[in-house]
């Protein structure tokens, strides 16, 4: 086979001569043009040379570019972070090429980070999604957090105290900080601070707390409250109002209706509303339904304090290997918060569960130190003497009928 000599051997393409007034442009295997790589700039004919052969200069310690002078607009510090070191030239073309476009991508990153902040120069939406997100104003902490939690533990003394540091920022949370603080010092059975409080017009909200004050401290009246309750309750109500439908539910429940109780929770959609449903249920021995209910409050907020302890409620009713789960519970709760007589009980009665009675009885003498009267606490301390063989003290069933009362 005749050999052509422009081919150079047989079937190979042939390679570009150089035109007359032009130099020869670089090309790589298979003929493609290696200034589009790195985007056309003015052709160079001895860059062959510097890609086979890196130039050879004395050696001498590297140096930073000096920082471009201060800017008002606060760009200039970003950028100054990463500003690029001076390229080694002992580096071919294409790596040098590489090492700058890093240095590149890194400076444009530091901009569109510090472009994200509410006064940055462009502002946050000229820097894509992450930046917008960066660039969103953080939540106003609740200062009510520590309040609410202290009552849902049963830590009344400490959610009062928290009540009179706090300091509301709108009329919403002074409201809700009232709300709390009353319904605290009802818990402590202190009805006569409530009712001397809240006298003369106040808010609907207010009016419900002072309602279930007057309930609870006179017995004569209780069902002449009832009636106007049952009024109300036979009106439209207002559903927003989620601590009127808890604390007619708490009427209902201490008047021995349960199920008025729970058509009035029926209509709220609060954690807290659906937390007491828990309790009435287990109270009804409706296991299935607390069990569904629960579900409702985890998907609304799984980490929440009313969730974990309507969790430990519901594993307390179902006992076995879940009596475990529930004691982990309340301790983890008197380890975050305080170890109130709620959980302290609650640590007993999964303890007795599991008959571990020695650890139960320092749980309640702990409860009974803090408060000797309290009612629950009692009464767990004589199922305990009945079951480690201990003889009760004398009347103690007679001084828990009196004493006992369900807390608000």
């Amino acid at each position: 086979m005749a050999r052509d000599r422009s081919r150079g051997r047989t079937g190979a393409r042939p390679r570009p001569f150089p035109v007359a007034g032009r130099p020869a442009a670089l090309t790589l295997q298979h003929g493609r043009d290696a200034g589009g790589l790195h985007g056309r700039g003015p052709e160079q004919p001895h860059l062959p040379r510097l890609l086979r052969q890196p130039r050879r200069q004395p050696e001498r310690p590297e140096r930073r570019h000096a920082a471009p002078p201060a800017r008002r607009d606060g760009v200039t510090a970003a950028r100054a972070a990463h500003w690029p070191a001076r390229p080694n030239p002992a580096h071919s073309y294409p790596q040098r090429v590489a090492l700058v476009t890093c240095h590149l991508l890194a400076l444009r990153l530091a901009v569109s980070m510090e472009t994200a902040a509410p006064g940055g120069p462009r502002g946050a939406a000229a820097s894509g999604d992450v930046s917008a997100a960066m660039a969103a104003p953080a939540a106003e902490p609740d200062e009510l957090f520590d309040l609410r939690n202290n009552f849902y533990i049963g830590a009344y003394q400490a959610a009062i105290n928290e009540a009179q540091r706090a300091k509301p920022r709108s009329p919403e949370q002074a409201l809700q900080r009232d709300v709390f603080l009353f319904r605290a010092y009802i818990a402590q059975r202190k009805f006569g601070v409530v009712l001397e409080e809240l006298q003369g017009s106040c808010s609907p909200e207010l009016q419900a707390v002072r309602m279930l004050a007057q309930f609870l401290a006179s017995e004569s009246q209780r069902d002449s409250i009832v009636a106007e309750l049952d009024k109300k309750m036979a009106k439209s109500v207002e559903v927003a109002n989620c601590t009127f439908l808890l604390l007619a539910a708490s009427i209902y429940l201490h008047d021995q209706n349960p199920e008025a109780a729970l058509r009035a929770l029926h209509q709220g959609d609060s954690l807290e509303c659906l937390a007491m449903t828990v309790q009435i249920l287990l109270k009804l021995d409706r296991l299935d339904l607390a069990r569904k209910e629960l579900k409702k409050m985890q998907e609304q907020d799984e980490d929440a304090t009313l969730t974990q302890l309507a969790t430990a409620w519901v594993n307390l009713a179902l006992g076995g290997e879940k009596l475990q789960d529930a004691f982990y519970t309340f301790q983890e709760l008197a380890e975050r918060g305080c170890p109130s007589l709620l959980l302290l009980n609650g640590q007993a009665a999964a303890a007795m569960g599991q008959g571990r009675w020695e650890q139960a009885e320092g749980l309640l003498q702990e409860a009974l130190d803090k408060d000797s009267g309290h009612p629950e606490t009692l009464l767990n301390l004589v199922v305990l003497s009945q079951h480690l063989g201990k003889a009760p003290e004398e009347n103690d069933f007679d001084r828990l009928a009196l004493q006992y009362a369900p807390s608000a």
